[in-house]
């Protein structure tokens, strides 16, 4: 049962079982939504709702697709250890405030948090506008990835994330940091005219086939200790160099027209 308590909706430990109409929830949209450990039993349609006071989806088990297409999550939102047994679709969804020069990138709070999150079946977060720091830290990724045309204000944290299909960043925009140390990228890591504003780092990342082509790294790309199975950096523009230290090649490196 939920419970609504001063500017709060506590869905906390719910059951939503087959055939629940998600859009019934819009008024609760407005205050402050808490959703912890609760379970969807089939979708989870949430497409274009916009969660003003901030929305916890903590340790949710989502058992058929889950929908945040175009959603707005204009405060924190939390999916940490969430699990997607289906397709899950966040396309064009924004995370922050209204403009893109909002996000704090010193900050080391993370408001848009993944962390830990299962996704057993295609995750497509292609064109979503995040504003503020976000982390998908130790995230595991079972099915296809698509982050393209993602567009990053803040920092990016992907470290030990676990990719076992592509996963794909291309035409990506990262303002901020983007960590993804300690990743593993099992099939294609797709970063094609990538651009990284900030540092780039993929130190102890262990790549199957990593696509850099084209990509453009205006600050600091360190790829110390990585493993590549097979590299393409072809046209990639490195502007304040590179770190390959005890960067380990098992395949083909192509580099060809790389500018450093």
């Amino acid at each position: 049962r939920a419970r609504q308590k001063g500017k709060e909706s506590n869905f906390s430990q719910c059951y939503f079982p087959k055939g629940y109409d998600c859009s019934g929830l819009i008024p609760a949209h407005g205050l402050y939504c808490n959703f912890m450990q609760s379970t969807f039993e089939d979708v989870a349609d949430f497409r274009n709702a916009s969660f003003t006071k901030g929305v916890c989806f903590s340790g949710v088990t989502f058992k058929g697709e889950a929908l945040f297409n175009e959603a707005e999550f204009k405060r924190g939102v939390h999916f940490g250890g969430a699990t997607f047994q289906e397709r899950a679709n966040f396309q064009g969804a924004k995370f922050g405030a209204d403009h893109e020069d909002t996000a704090d990138k010193h900050s080391s709070e993370y408001n848009a948090y993944f962390s830990g999150a299962t996704f057993e079946k295609a995750a497509n977060f292609g064109y979503i506008v995040v504003r503020m720091n976000c982390s998908f830290s130790e995230a595991t990724f079972e099915n296809g990835t698509h982050f393209s045309n993602a567009k990053f204000m803040g920092k990016a944290d992907f470290t030990k994330v676990i990719f076992k299909d592509e996963a794909s960043f291309g035409h990506a925009r990262f303002k901020g940091e983007a960590n993804f140390n300690k990743a593993s990228f099992h099939k294609r890591a797709f970063f094609f005219q990538a651009y990284f504003y900030g540092q780039a780092k993929f130190d102890d990342s262990d790549f199957a086939f990593a696509v850099f082509r084209e990509t453009v790294f205006t600050g600091v790309a360190s790829f110390v200790k990585a493993c590549f199975t097979k590299a393409y950096f072809q046209e990639a523009s490195f502007e304040q160099g590179a770190l390959f230290n005890y960067a380990e090649f098992k395949g083909e490196a192509n580099f060809s027209l790389a500018v450093w």
